[in-house]
């Protein structure tokens, strides 16, 4: 039974992840200023609301270890994504006018 076979067995597959390095443009960081002092006022103005309309994505763990090589890297993680791996799935995030 090779590697492979396990993995197909079991339903898991690896995954690596590499950190790219780069730098923010001078509009990008402008806009990321603009944005969170947009958030802190829609705070301010009526935190129960924001905090209701408020979704995030997904959770991201961050450690501070930069591995040699993409086996160090790698994780297991379930092949599928709840519905048989078929398809595309899109995330996004949508912006709302709190006025």
């Amino acid at each position: 039974m090779s590697t492979k076979d396990s993995e197909r067995d079991m339903g898991m597959r690896k995954l690596c992840a590499k950190w790219v390095p780069w730098e923010l443009t001078f509009d990008q960081k402008q806009r990321r200023f603009d944005d969170s002092g947009q958030f802190l006022k829609m705070i301010k103005h009526n935190k129960p609301e924001f905090l209701r309309r408020y979704v995030t994505m997904d959770e991201t763990w961050l450690h501070h270890f930069t591995p040699n090589s993409n086996r160090q890297s790698s994780e297991w993680e379930n092949a599928t994504v709840g519905w048989q791996g078929y398809g595309v799935c899109i995330l996004g995030c949508a912006w709302n006018n709190f006025r």
